[in-house]
């Protein structure tokens, strides 16, 4: 038990810290114009420095779904909670995949974050060949 405890307060701490730097790029000026800007045109629209500062922000954020992850594995969020972290992975899912940061996650998360891109495929019209 006292491993289980160590490790919620360990993956509390890692939540936190990417809490408050994506707290801190959402205050910036400008960052949701860049935001934005990458939205609507993908990562080949962004500058050097527009997709670091886009592709540190999703980083922060799969690392924070990580994390969620690996607590609700050991018991430590309620079952409930696996829904919606797939729902939210599968809404980031493309980004991701557009930044190319989808091998990015460990363990039990990178089998969601693959099982969401599977799920996208499956949902994208394929087009005919010569068209």
């Amino acid at each position: 038990m006292n491993r289980q405890i160590a490790l919620a307060e360990a993956y509390s701490t890692r939540n936190n810290t990417v809490q408050s730097a994506q707290i801190e790029a959402a205050m910036s000026e400008d960052f949701a114009d860049i935001y934005v800007k990458w939205q609507q045109g993908g990562s080949k629209s962004l500058s050097d420095a527009e997709r670091f500062r886009v592709e540190s922000w999703e980083v922060a954020r799969m690392f924070r779904a990580e994390s969620q992850y690996i607590m609700w594995q050991q018991g430590l969020l309620p079952d409930e909670f696996i829904e919606t972290l797939r729902d939210i992975t599968l809404r980031n899912v493309q980004g991701w995949r557009d930044l190319d940061i989808t091998w990015i996650p460990i363990g039990g998360y990178r089998d969601e974050v693959n099982r969401a891109l599977a799920e996208i495929d499956r949902r994208e019209p394929v087009e005919a060949e010569g068209t």
